[in-house]
């Protein structure tokens, strides 16, 4: 799979009660969802362009992190 990519951040505040899983579920309705990329990594939302890191804000530099690698 290839990903023409763009890079897109999200810094989303969800209710303390809303796991990952379900921001992910409500998030990514029109993506695939856990996608292992080439570079052996899981993207949390893969569509035709882009890949999307779901993350609590607190984790906000490791999403960020992840989504580099993603686009790379």
């Amino acid at each position: 799979m290839k990903l023409k990519i763009g890079l897109i951040a999200i810094a989303m505040i969800a209710p303390a009660k809303a796991g990952e899983a379900e921001v992910q579920a409500c998030l990514c309705t029109d993506f695939d969802m856990e996608v292992e990329l080439p570079a052996g990594a899981r993207a949390d939302c893969v569509s035709e362009e882009y890949a999307i890191e779901v993350d609590p804000t607190d984790k906000w530099a490791e999403a960020l992190g992840q989504s580099l690698h993603y686009a790379a």
